[in-house]
């Protein structure tokens, strides 16, 4: 569970099959009985399927992580393919091999826009604003696909419990 440093944002994080196998219980079944929980006891709340499309152990991996970056971003239609080629050979390899990065992960949002999240598990937020980080943030590349992103939301998360 992660809550939200300048904003009014709280993320939980459930993998469906660890809780399907706890409760014995279909995934559809887990994911019908949180949605009605949410919905009765806040109603603002919002779930979503994620779908994990990248999971790479960073350079401080097993370091403690307290902090959460989630980066979410829609891209110009046509330009899916370039997004995905430019996470898979540029950027999340290099920011992964930040110091102070613990765990580098990509999401799809299946349900519900924007549809793309990049999270880091960070040590601290100065991770942001290292010169290895602003490195990888500064490529040509970069430069050349960020103009395509649509309703891009980064957030920074402080952890407030453990999933695992």
């Amino acid at each position: 569970m992660y809550t939200a440093l300048e904003a009014n944002l709280s993320y939980i994080y459930l993998s469906a099959q660890g809780v399907a196998r706890m409760a014995k219980a279909t995934i559809a079944e887990v994911r019908c009985c949180c949605a009605a929980s949410l919905a009765a006891n806040e109603p603002g709340l919002q779930s979503c399927r994620l779908s994990l499309l990248a999971n790479i152990p960073a350079a401080s991996a097993g370091e403690t992580s307290p902090f959460h970056y989630v980066v979410e971003t829609d891209v110009d239609p046509g330009w899916e393919a370039e997004l995905d080629e430019w996470y898979s050979a540029e950027h999340l390899p290099g920011l992964a091999a930040c110091a102070g990065n613990a765990c580098t992960r990509r999401l799809c949002n299946l349900d519900v826009s924007p549809r793309y999240y990049a999270c880091y598990d960070l040590a601290s937020p100065q991770v942001l604003v290292s010169p290895a980080w602003l490195a990888v943030r500064r490529t040509a590349w970069s430069a050349r696909i960020r103009p395509h992103f649509r309703k891009t939301r980064r957030t920074l998360f402080c952890k407030l419990l453990d999933s695992g």
